[in-house]
């Protein structure tokens, strides 16, 4: 018996290794098969269930034509917050990036209600690509913290932020990153949670 269970986990340590290096050898010479095996979980899973309670507002090209909309009508996005902080909604999270204060008035209309809401996250976006855009130091510190990073890890650096402009920063209850990283063949994967950026992350 114990000769059985020596056999067993001798077994056991071989085929973990043989199993790692045989699934690397498989993405070298076979790029599809880890494309085949993200499918194949997702066909096991079955589709994700979508809570009821979740509300997408898609301003689309149709709307925003129709509205005669863009990004620099801030009282629009105000006027949006109060309506539906008044209709009780308990978190709103923009993919919209108002990286400059524009008008003096609409800006403070969206400022306004960003304050009152108490429940307004805006996004963070990080790229590798050169800009002169500068977000404003002191709220960006803020918001990186120094973890320990193990070697091996894979990392996306970035060299910089857009971020919204401070006074909006500040009303804001947080802000989030919406950074995807697009593998070689156009596929979305993962979402790293993690870039590093200067010093800390």
């Amino acid at each position: 018996k114990q000769r059985t269970k020596g056999v067993t986990f001798f077994l056991i340590l071989l085929f973990i290794p043989l199993s790692y290096l045989l699934s690397h050898l498989a993405m070298l010479h076979f790029p599809g098969i880890n494309d085949l095996f993200f499918k194949l979980r997702y066909y096991i899973k079955g589709k994700e269930r979508i809570s009821p309670y979740l509300v997408v507002f898609n301003l689309d090209d149709s709307f925003v034509q129709q509205a005669n909309l863009n990004d620099l009508d801030r009282e629009f996005f105000g006027n949006s917050i109060n309506q539906l902080k008044k209709a009780g909604t308990e978190t709103l999270l923009f993919d919209i990036i108002f990286r400059t204060a524009v008008s003096r008035e609409g800006d403070r209309v969206l400022v306004d209600a960003t304050y009152k809401a108490g429940n307004v996250f805006f996004p963070l976006a990080l790229t590798t690509r050169e800009s002169s855009y500068v977000p404003d130091t002191s709220l960006l510190q803020k918001s990186l913290f120094y973890p320990e990073m193990k070697k091996g890890i894979i990392q996306h650096p970035v060299n910089v932020v857009f971020s919204p402009f401070p006074e909006l920063w500040v009303a804001a209850k947080g802000v989030g990153g919406i950074t995807r990283i697009m593998e070689k063949e156009g596929i979305i994967r993962r979402i790293p949670l993690l870039f590093p950026y200067q010093e800390g992350s």
